[in-house]
């Protein structure tokens, strides 16, 4: 019988420290979603809304789907989705740099 309850004790265990496990594993990435929020940012500063519209509505886009994720404790596609955003983001800051560039150098 003291064998039984053993056996129930570790499942429990095992139960409990498996969504914990994965936490070790993939810790959410809570600095990499601020680099990606700062990122969108500087993009709309650059003009990004203007000149770059469908890369910061990606990055904007994989944000919210990295947030989700991290609700739902899935940090490694959350991570993934975030390093995306800064992309597309950092993209979009580089596209409206460069066309508001050109339009500058149309006027003069």
């Amino acid at each position: 019988m003291k064998w039984a309850h053993a056996e129930s004790l570790l499942a429990g265990a095992r139960a409990f420290a498996g969504p914990c496990a994965g936490c070790a594993v993939h810790p959410a990435p809570t600095e990499g979603l601020r680099e990606a929020y700062a990122a969108i940012a500087r993009a709309v500063d650059a003009g990004a809304e203007q000149y770059a519209p469908q890369e910061l509505a990606q990055a904007r886009e994989k944000v919210a789907l990295a947030e989700r994720q991290i609700a739902a404790r899935d940090f490694q596609p959350a991570r993934w989705l975030v390093e995306q955003a800064l992309v597309d983001a950092e993209l979009a800051a580089v596209k409206a740099a460069v066309a508001r560039a050109g339009r500058r150098e149309g006027r003069q």
